[in-house]
């Protein structure tokens, strides 16, 4: 049972309604039954059960109102409880038919039909509830009653447990033969008792003869009953990867185990915040969260649960990108507030706990590590940099030092909603690059650097052709003199490119001698020597060609005041060659580190990013950023 339809994992949120004859109690009949089970006895009279049947006026159910609350608070599917505990089918079956909702209540209606069309007609899934037990039945409290209708007789007992085990099948044959296709099937307290006793393998084929591909959960009494796991009211401290099996948290609104209407209940309702934590603690760690609420007697849902519900709806919304389709992110080690990916994009949720953590950890770790804030910081120390306000008399007093027509050119854009935005977005794209504050304005973008030539021969393969080339210039020809400077200048680059990575080099050794880790010490030493090797030589595995790729990037980034937009082209084509070489060699790299290492590539492209927060995404989107994005995939490796 390994395989699980793709729609549930990806659907985050659903909605639990317990709802039956237990929606008729009141706070003293709970506590009046609480007091009859500590004395052994659970089982449920025809005279108590028609009782409550007669409170079950159902005036106020309307599925397509719940449909429609489901909707609004982001769920994509629903499970009720068509016969929970106490028996009390609420459909119109013909396995003991004076015992259903249909015959015993002034409601009359097939309930299950209405669920089962209302959640179709909204677009959700639908989900049905059917335990393993059934007080109301004296076949079932002959096996399972302590006290009152317990059958001391082995011989009596076993045929009246037989009696039971038939009834429960037919009922669950009209379920899920009778409503259309079912998308989910709970089944549920099987409190001690064997999955062979209680025959599940039986209730198992039942369902998925009449819908093979149905959702089952995991409550059967067997080591291999389900096909996910359901935890009740906890989290699972281990997060599940994108592909693993998932699992399901089922939780209430209230504090206590508290799932049904009850009148007058002493328990409190939950904080809506606490709920929200459930639900983002349940979906980052790979879950889905099943979310209950307990309907009265005629089918209103408490406005208390509906507050709190609309406030998760609300959240589901503004956040759906994050949430619906996605699995989990970072281990929580990583980022306490958790966290969820989709596509190559890392979503983190920004709780309370993640807020502190962004702040205290996570944005001052980062601080000055950027290339942006390093290019800032070289263009201050060489006098390129003016500390200065932005205020328009600031500006204009070191006019000849700006390039001011370049910037009323860049700021000329229809997109820029006013002056005053416009103003707001100028400020943060000096801020952002330093380079607007010199007269050294060079933009150099919309290209892609030579990656692929690096990668063959290194810069000192570029250098000693440049090298050749002025060997072979004729002095006398026209234009020698710029071939000359253009040719010394490509060296001096090479060069350089040796010094740039010779200190990043020197940077790892220093913290190699720093840490007491020896794992990390080995991590260090091994960058600093590819570092020392790359991207001068050519490189000789898949390691250094990543290292090369991101040092000659960095260097081009460096290179220009403001970096333009340089392109990192196709490096799973650059890099194929060197993975497939370094997966033929044994023991040499597997495709979890190769992963890792594009995921910290990723990380490093992102940190140039120029951001405008003033001006929206689409004026952002024109001017640009100095943040370079790969291009992965394709139809052949060449």
């Amino acid at each position: 049972m390994a395989f699980i339809t793709p729609w549930f994992p990806a659907a985050k949120l659903g909605i639990f309604v317990h709802w039956g004859l237990f929606s008729t109690m009141s706070q003293k009949d709970r506590d009046e039954r609480k007091a009859r089970l500590q004395e052994g006895s659970r089982a449920m009279s025809m005279e108590e059960t028609r009782e409550r049947a007669s409170r079950m006026t159902c005036e106020n159910f309307d599925m397509a109102e719940w449909a429609a609350l489901f909707r609004r608070w982001g769920a994509r599917y629903a499970v009720l409880t068509a016969r929970h505990a106490v028996g009390f089918p609420l459909w119109d079956t013909a396995i003991e038919p004076e015992r259903s909702i249909t015959s015993m209540s002034p409601c009359g209606k097939d309930i299950v039909r209405e669920w089962c069309a209302g959640l179709r007609s909204a677009g959700l899934k639908v989900g049905l509830y059917m335990g393993h037990r059934d007080w109301g039945d004296p076949d079932f409290c002959a096996e399972m009653d302590r006290e009152g209708f317990c059958e001391t007789d082995p011989v009596k007992r076993d045929a009246a447990w037989a009696r039971y085990i038939e009834k429960r099948n037919a009922k669950l044959r009209e379920l899920m033969n009778n409503y259309g296709e079912i998308d989910q099937f709970w089944t549920d307290e099987n409190w001690g008792t064997t999955g062979e006793r209680l025959q599940s393998e039986d209730m198992i084929d039942i369902v998925l003869r009449a819908n093979p591909r149905i959702v089952l959960n995991n409550r059967y009494g067997l080591p291999y009953g389900g096909m996910y796991s359901n935890p009740e009211q906890n989290i699972p401290v281990i997060r599940r990867e994108r592909g693993e099996a998932p699992f399901e948290v089922c939780d209430t609104l209230r504090d206590s185990n508290h799932w049904q209407y009850v009148k007058d209940s002493t328990d409190p309702y939950r904080r809506k915040e606490d709920i929200l934590r459930f639900f983002i603690d349940t979906i980052t760690h790979g879950g889905n969260y099943l979310i209950n609420v307990g309907p009265d007697w005629t089918g209103r849902i408490p406005e208390e649960e509906v507050e709190i519900m609309d406030y998760l709806g609300e959240f589901c919304r503004d956040n759906a990108e994050a949430i619906y389709d996605s699995w989990a992110g970072l281990e929580r080690v990583y980022f306490g507030g958790g966290s969820t990916q989709k596509a190559g994009v890392l979503y983190l949720f920004a709780t309370d706990r993640g807020r502190r953590e962004l702040k205290t950890k996570i944005l001052p770790y980062w601080h000055g590590k950027t290339l942006r804030e390093k290019k800032k910081k070289l263009f201050k120390e060489h006098g390129l940099y003016y500390s200065l306000s932005f205020h328009p008399k600031d500006l204009y007093k070191r006019r000849k030092s700006l390039n001011m027509k370049k910037m009323v050119e860049v700021f000329a854009s229809d997109s820029v909603a006013g002056p005053v935005y416009a103003w707001k977005g100028l400020t943060e794209v000096l801020y952002n690059n330093p380079a607007l504050l010199t007269n050294i304005f060079d933009v150099q973008g919309h290209l892609i650097l030579g990656h692929k030539n690096i990668l063959r021969e290194g810069f000192s393969g570029v250098k000693k052709r440049a090298a050749q080339k002025l060997k072979d210039i004729n002095s006398g020809e026209s234009g020698a003199e710029d071939q000359v400077n253009f040719l010394n200048a490509v060296i001096i680059c090479c060069d350089a490119m040796k010094h740039f990575a010779g200190r990043y080099a020197e940077k790892a050794e220093r913290l190699a001698a720093e840490t007491a880790d020896v794992r990390r010490k080995e991590e260090l030493l091994a960058i600093a020597e590819r570092c020392r090797y790359v991207p001068y030589y050519p490189p000789r595995n898949f390691p250094e060609a990543m290292q090369s790729l991101w040092l000659t990037q960095a260097g081009g980034h460096v290179a220009y005041g403001k970096a333009g937009i340089l392109a990192v082209g196709r490096p799973d084509q650059y890099l194929y060659p060197f993975y497939i070489k370094d997966k033929k060699r044994k023991n040499k790299i597997n495709d979890d580190e190769v992963r890792e290492l594009f995921e910290e590539l990723l990380i490093k492209f992102s940190c140039g990013l120029m951001l405008i927060p003033h001006m929206g995404k689409k004026t952002a989107s024109e001017f640009g950023s100095d943040m370079a994005s790969p291009t992965v995939g394709g139809i052949s490796p060449g």
